[in-house]
């Protein structure tokens, strides 16, 4: 792995990446991380730098995690404040619900939401960000590789590998299968994506890498026409100094995906560094032992994991608007509150939230760990709860959207 990190041309955009946003960026190994590579931006975590989480044990080479870096870049604007910012998926409450409309509509997914009953939420949402997330990600992995081409000839061999493994990736999930669980509207975006997406990389490879999918003459002629739609929006980035947004936009419309989502500038730069205090100093000892007793009876396993990071999704939407001050607040006063006992199937009123009333536990134990992760992130293991990987799905789920 330490060969992977030192590697010349990763090294060369880690320090062009660093100097463009004035922060560092840390490569950390990660070996339970569900991704590759995964690009922890400052501001989500209330950091002072970036960080590229890296699980070594599914990187053969240093190309994965370059290419989240040159994502990064190709993505990269200037927000309305003059701070740096990526351009990044978004969506309305209308255009949720037009998703969730469409999905409860289609014949498979709407028998999938009566199996699923409650359970139905989450992974509704899951599907429309991995839709969305696959659209914009495979557009952004072919214009990357027209920078690798032109820009770092030293990555091009590696870049070569990584592809060849990727444009196939989806074939190893029977299409048939996928027709028979998932809504059509979804499977049908999915397999035109992945055909265009082989189609490009057999073209930088210089093999047939599209055969894996098996595909029909007619999916052919489909993929073909979406390709040849890139290529064009792609030729009009060069010629005419259009954003990669426009690309992205344009070809989502063409997916007839953007009924879903719109594209928006997120401000990545790291969080002003604010004054906390000792925190510590906030609770008693007999409040310390009240949570500690609490820690014990609820935890990780003991609540429906999919629920915690839904309601970690929705507190991050509403706590990235609120001022800092506002969040140490809520912080602080979770935490009194949680001293002396918090039990999911209750209800609690917040001063530091006085035009929300009868808040479920559940909720309430969402907005401490997202409150606490973003204005005291170095202290996060005091407050004991072990909810980490819902927060780290429930940000992805954020960058995602």
């Amino acid at each position: 792995m330490a060969d992977i990190m030192t590697t010349g041309y990763l090294e060369k955009l880690k320090t062009e990446m660093e100097e463009r946003l004035g922060c560092k960026i840390e490569i950390v190994e990660d070996k339970d991380s569900s991704y590759p590579c995964k690009m922890e931006y400052a501001r989500n975590y209330a950091r002072d730098r970036h960080v590229l989480r890296v699980n070594p044990t599914r990187c053969v080479n240093a190309y994965p995690i370059f290419f989240v870096l040159l994502n990064t870049k190709l993505q990269l604007q200037k927000t309305e404040e003059g701070t740096w910012g990526v351009l990044q998926p978004a969506s309305s409450a209308d255009e949720h619900d037009r998703f969730n409309a469409d999905f409860k509509n289609d014949p498979v997914g709407g028998k999938l939401i009566a199996a699923l009953g409650s359970g139905a939420d989450p992974v509704v949402t899951k599907l429309r960000a991995a839709l969305i997330t696959q659209a914009c990600n495979q557009v952004l992995e072919m214009l990357a590789a027209d920078v690798v081409l032109r820009d770092y000839p030293e990555a091009v061999e590696d870049m070569k590998q990584f592809l060849a493994a990727s444009a196939v990736e989806g074939a190893a999930v029977p299409y048939k299968e996928l027709r028979q669980t998932y809504p059509a509207f979804i499977v049908k975006a999915n397999r035109l994506l992945n055909l265009m997406f082989s189609m490009r990389c057999g073209e930088i490879c210089g093999k047939k890498l599209i055969d894996a999918y098996k595909p029909a003459s007619d999916e052919i002629d489909k993929a073909l026409d979406l390709y040849n739609f890139y290529r064009a929006e792609r030729d009009l980035l060069k010629s005419e100094g259009r954003i990669v947004g426009d690309v992205l936009k344009n070809i989502l419309y063409k997916l007839k995906v953007a009924r879903y989502v719109h594209l928006k500038v997120r401000e990545i730069a790291p969080v002003p560094q604010m004054e906390e205090g000792d925190v510590g100093d906030s609770l008693t000892d007999e409040q310390r032992a009240s949570l500690t007793k609490f820690y014990e009876n609820f935890g990780d396993g003991k609540s429906d994991s999919d629920l915690m990071v839904l309601g970690m999704y929705k507190v991050l939407r509403e706590v990235r608007k609120m001022p800092l001050e506002a969040v140490r607040a809520l912080a602080l006063e979770i935490a009194l509150l949680g001293a002396n006992g918090i039990s999911p199937s209750k209800k609690y009123n917040l001063r530091s939230m006085p035009n929300r009333h009868d808040i479920m536990g559940t909720e309430i134990l969402a907005y401490y760990y997202v409150t606490w992760a973003r204005v005291f992130p170095d202290k996060l293991d005091m407050i004991g709860l072990p909810y980490k990987k819902a927060y780290e799905s429930a940000v992805a789920m954020l960058e995602s959207t």
